[in-house]
């Protein structure tokens, strides 16, 4: 898989056969099939390995910080969102945006979503903070939108990635107070 991520960040999805995924991993083309039925399977694979690195670095970052520090947990947890997005934007792009795009799921089905409208309400019921009468879920899947919004914009634009999550984290701050 990270023979595949080199060759297909570098060539691009279309441009890159099976035979130049196996031979940039140094296997042959049946070892390829034997883990993947296709070139999508592998896509496929892709976008889980990126998913489950992303929500461990994020769950890991939270989990960093004492339970009733609402707001480090909520903090740890956009710049650990951002920065997981800066470091991986070549392999999130690869398999998140272009032919191998996954049709449309509501943000309620993502798992890092859902983490932060448990952090969301969690931090509602210690007291930390006022969602009032918006459901957890749909400010989690704004901040989560804004996040991605944010960190294109630095890409694109060649700003500093690095400021972009405390820089969130406030805005964001400011649609907990109710």
């Amino acid at each position: 898989m990270r023979a595949a991520i080199a060759l297909l960040i570098d060539q691009g999805l279309p441009d890159s056969s099976v035979d130049d995924i196996a031979a940039h991993a140094g296997v042959a083309k049946g070892t390829f099939y034997h883990y993947f039925a296709s070139k999508a399977d592998l896509v496929e694979a892709l976008r889980t390995h990126f998913i489950d690195d992303f929500q461990a670095r994020v769950v890991a970052a939270v989990d960093a910080h004492p339970a009733a520090d609402w707001n480090g947990r909520f903090e740890a947890w956009i710049v650990a969102a951002t920065d997981s997005y800066f470091d991986m934007h070549a392999l999130h792009d690869l398999v998140f945006h272009g032919p191998a795009m996954p049709h449309r799921q509501s943000m309620g089905d993502a798992d890092i979503v859902r983490h932060l409208a448990a952090l969301l309400a969690a931090g509602q019921a210690g007291g930390a903070w006022s969602l009032g009468s918006e459901e957890p879920i749909q400010i989690a899947a704004l901040i989560f939108h804004g996040l991605h919004g944010m960190v294109d914009d630095a890409l694109a634009t060649g700003q500093s990635t690095r400021g972009v999550g405390p820089r969130l984290a406030r805005l964001s701050r400011r649609l907990l107070a109710g």
